[in-house]
């Protein structure tokens, strides 16, 4: 699932999604011309959104992916990675900030999960070595049986398992075809793990790293990857667990996004964007060329009804764009 907004620079909503109203609880079409402040006063996780969108568009931050929790009621809390576009008109103006999340609560109970139970399991291989053959099967059924991939490296930084989900997912038979993948310096990956495993042999876990990773037939998939050391009983680092998750569909709407974008500001036609039916319908995005036809301001379109232009004589232009 993801979810995509196109905020204005006075934050405001132009464009969301039906996914995210869904994670805010909201009916459709309630979110367009607020801000989420509004939505949700008094709720601190909004104050976190609104900030990192100012930050945004004052230059303040390059908009790499963040993480934050967004609670609409306490049932419904969960973490979500987003990743900020600068949005601009063919004027190279900026116009506001185009948002994608991935909901990453799943993940991070992983996570959590497999930190867990790698302190159990090396507490005891601490206490209890005459379990290490059944603490061993126990591991391979872990393993085997997670529904997301997990790799797990061995002290030299070499592929010792992973689990099916990640061998369906790399398209890697084995650990050999693997770690010729990831070794290979072709592999835009390459880079980004080699850093994972000079911090895992460094003591240190590494969480929100993205990794590009190209197949042996030529396709590239996207992954989120969470890693941590595995220490031994006497606390020397013994090799490194790391979860990936598949965010290849958000990366493709990213792209997919700016694509339309792009073309929708540069059309040699005036072209609007609305929410809603008519004729309660409003204007949430117009190009240059609508503004430039009614010479209008960037921006002065938004809120207003498509119908409030037929008296400037634009009936059949509306009706096309």
């Amino acid at each position: 699932p993801v979810s995509i907004t196109l905020k204005g620079q006075d934050l405001r909503f132009r464009l969301v999604n039906r996914m995210h109203e869904q994670w805010l609880g909201l009916p459709e079409g309630t979110a367009v011309g607020q801000t989420v402040n509004e939505l949700f006063p008094l709720e601190p996780w909004c104050d976190t959104i609104a900030e990192q969108d100012r930050q945004f568009l004052a230059g303040e931050s390059n908009g790499a992916t963040t993480e934050l929790d967004i609670a609409p009621c306490p049932s419904e809390a969960r973490s979500v990675q987003v990743r900020r576009t600068a949005v601009r008109n063919n004027r190279g103006e900026l116009e506001g900030v185009l948002s994608v999340g991935i909901d990453v609560t799943d993940i991070n109970r992983a996570n959590r999960e497999l930190k867990q139970l790698t302190a159990e399991l090396e507490q005891r291989v601490r206490e209890r070595t005459s379990e290490l053959e059944e603490t061993g099967r126990f591991l391979s059924a872990v393993l085997t049986g997670a529904p997301g991939p997990i790799v797990v490296l061995g002290p030299e930084g070499g592929i010792r398992s992973f689990n099916p989900a990640a061998a369906e997912l790399t398209g890697c038979a084995d650990a050999e075809a693997l770690a010729a993948r990831l070794s290979d310096a072709s592999n835009p990956g390459k880079v980004a793990f080699d850093r994972m495993w000079s911090e895992a042999a460094a003591g240190r876990s590494v969480e929100g790293q993205e990794l590009v990773f190209r197949r042996a037939d030529g396709s590239t998939v996207f992954f989120a990857v969470a890693s941590a050391p595995l220490t031994g009983a006497n606390g020397e680092i013994e090799g490194m667990v790391s979860n990936w998750l598949d965010i290849t569909d958000r990366r493709l709407a990213e792209a997919e996004m700016r694509r339309w974008y792009e073309a929708f500001q540069q059309a040699g036609v005036g072209l609007v964007l609305t929410q809603g039916r008519a004729p309660d319908n409003f204007i949430v995005s117009a190009n240059a060329e609508f503004e430039r036809l009614y010479r209008i301001g960037p921006g002065s379109a938004v809120g207003q009804t498509p119908a409030s232009f037929y008296a400037l004589g634009g009936s059949e232009i509306i009706r096309k764009a």
